[in-house]
């Protein structure tokens, strides 16, 4: 696949992917992204920066390229706020240093990871599923011993 003509989102201040191991053992790639949203939104009295948190999150089974993980999370981004649906969004009157964005970026995978039923449709089940399977399986072979 060529990315060469993909342009970088000019408010994307900083990303990170991460990996999620899921209970089957498949690699999930995590994309957050750090967007400026000033240009958003108005500015309030003494609000010098205003970021938001973009996610996506990356089938196993799909080919990774980390700038259409950006894409996608800046896309998930915009679509949430065009909605008025909640956004991760942090305002501050200084600015943000990169130890606070990797900080911020940190935390947003911790939550993802605690909540990831929120973030991809129907993993509860799917668990519940496979536990189940896995457990039968399980007691089959005790039984055979």
């Amino acid at each position: 696949m060529d990315v060469s003509k993909i342009k970088k989102d000019q408010n994307v201040i900083a990303h990170v992917v991460k990996n999620f191991v899921d209970f089957k053992g498949d690699t999930h790639k995590i994309t957050i992204v750090v967007y400026d949203m000033l240009s958003l939104v108005k500015k309030t009295q003494g609000t010098k920066n205003l970021i938001g948190l973009g996610v996506s999150i990356q089938h196993p089974k799909d080919e990774f390229v980390e700038i259409l993980g950006v894409q996608r999370a800046v896309k998930n981004l915009l679509k949430k706020f065009s909605n008025n649906e909640f956004v991760p969004v942090i305002a501050s009157n200084f600015n943000f240093t990169s130890k606070i964005i990797n900080d911020v970026l940190e935390n947003e995978y911790n939550h993802i990871v605690e909540n990831i039923n929120a973030y991809i449709k129907g993993y509860s089940d799917a668990k519940k599923k496979f536990d189940a399977k896995r457990a039968k399986k399980d007691a089959e072979l005790i039984a055979e011993v």
